[in-house]
Formats: structure tokens, C-alpha cells, sequence
């Protein structure tokens, strides 16, 4: 981690994933922003833990985590699942007086004022789970194909799946902080005008950015994310004149 860095990126992986996704991340944002990936409980290093059965304990779960590492000036980066934790996690701080990030910024998650009913993919069989998740892409299909791996790995996915399809969110006014959206422009999990309604929900300005590709393009165009993102990161670090 960068000593000089001014700003932590706490980083929300998408539904199946464990934060080893993002340590290909760790040095694309620069020395003045410090990358932290959050284990979500159940997986990896917290394999031990049993798995939220409701995204509001996940919230909760990931609080009490990062709570007392919570520097002055931090930030949440959250992709699909993870974009839809970002919001939560400063929906609740809000709500519990715990100090607002500098901003979220939301990848391939469509806005709750337009998020529709999502289909119930975690009731699915194995075959046809698996085939879900091969089409929107994101788990490598050596992965996928690994019988020796899927009772780990579906057992996880399913879970999340379950939490994001069972989960409505409350009626909560705007944010008081910038909300940085990304998504793709052939994305058929989330449509660009699903990004563009975020602006109803911040009262400190959003911003959009549509790549080229479908849900995981933030990932297939790293340094193209990373470039982005870095210049939303930068605009809060510059107004808060760190050095």
C-alpha cells in the first residue's frame, strides 16, 4: 500500500466473487489512492463464516468489518452486486451517523428508482444456473467446468443471487455525496437509461460513463476503468487538498 496515499477505495465484488478479484486493481489508481478489497463472510479467508441469508446483514456484516478501519477519507467501488452494496453501505452510514465516504462509485448496477423485479435465477436447477452464469460471463469457464470446484463455487453464487433477487430497497432520500457511475453500452442486464436515473439519488452530482461491451466490461477494459475512476477519486482528493 502507497504510504502517500490520501484516499481508501474499499472495493465490493460482483455476486460469487471473493476480493481476490480485485488484486489485479492494487496498482492501477495510483499512489494516492490506497485499494482495499472486502471479503464478503463465506468465502476465502472467511470461508468459516456462515453466509448472509439477507443483504441488509451483509451490510451489516461488512460494517462491523471495515468500521473501526475507516480512515478519514475512503470511498466505495462496487461492481454489479457490488455497486448495489456501495449504495447500501452509505445509505446505512447515513442512517447510523457513521461518517459518508467521499463517494461511491456504482459499476453495472442499475439505480433502485429503476431497478425492476430480477428474475429468481438462484431457484434455478445446477444446469441451467451455470448456464446463466456462463452468458453474462465474469467466472472463467475453466472454473465453470471444473466439477471438482462447482459445489464450492455454486453454492456461493446461489447465495448472492438470493440476496440481490430477494432485496427491495427502501424509499431513502438523495445522498449528499457524488455518485460515478460506469456501465456498458450492450449490457443486457442493465440498460444505459438504468444507469442515468442514479441521478435521483445524490444531491452532490452523478456522472456516466458508458463503455464499449456487456456487464463485465469495466474488468475486460481494466486500465480504461481504472483511468476513469482514478479521476472521480482524484476530484475528492483534490477538493480535500491532500498533498
Amino acid at each position: 500500500m502507497p504510504d502517500s496515499a490520501c484516499l481508501t477505495l474499499f472495493c465490493l465484488p460482483f455476486a460469487g466473487a471473493g476480493a481476490n478479484i480485485f488484486l489485479p486493481w492494487l496498482d492501477v489508481f495510483g499512489p494516492k489512492i490506497r485499494v482495499c478489497p472486502v471479503e464478503y463472510p463465506g468465502r476465502a479467508r472467511r470461508y468459516a463464516e456462515p453466509m448472509p441469508v439477507d443483504l441488509g446483514d451483509l451490510v451489516d456484516a461488512i460494517l462491523d468489518g471495515i468500521g473501526s478501519l475507516l480512515p478519514e477519507k475512503y470511498a466505495y467501488f462496487g461492481h454489479s452486486m457490488g455497486g448495489l452494496l456501495a449504495y447500501e453501505l452509505a445509505r446505512r452510514s447515513r442512517a447510523s451517523s457513521i461518517p459518508l465516504p467521499q463517494a461511491i462509485v456504482v459499476s453495472s448496477w442499475a439505480a433502485p428508482s429503476s431497478l425492476q423485479a430480477l428474475r429468481k435465477r438462484h431457484l434455478l436447477n445446477d444446469e441451467a444456473f451455470i448456464h446463466e452464469l456462463r452468458a453474462m460471463g465474469g467466472t472463467p469457464d475453466e472454473i465453470l467446468s471444473n466439477q471438482k470446484l462447482l459445489p464450492f463455487i455454486l453454492p456461493i453464487a446461489r447465495a448472492d443471487f438470493a440476496l440481490i433477487e430477494k432485496w427491495r430497497s427502501p424509499p431513502a432520500a438523495p445522498l449528499p455525496l457524488p455518485i460515478h457511475v460506469l456501465g456498458g453500452d450492450n449490457d443486457p442486464e442493465v440498460l444505459v437509461h438504468a444507469l442515468q436515473q442514479w441521478q435521483n439519488h445524490t444531491t452532490a452530482g452523478m456522472s456516466l460513463d458508458v463503455l464499449s461491451g456487456g456487464h463485465f466490461c469495466v474488468y475486460e477494459q481494466k486500465t480504461t476503468t481504472g483511468t476513469i475512476v482514478r479521476g472521480y477519486l482524484n476530484q475528492a482528493i483534490e477538493q480535500n487538498h491532500c498533498d
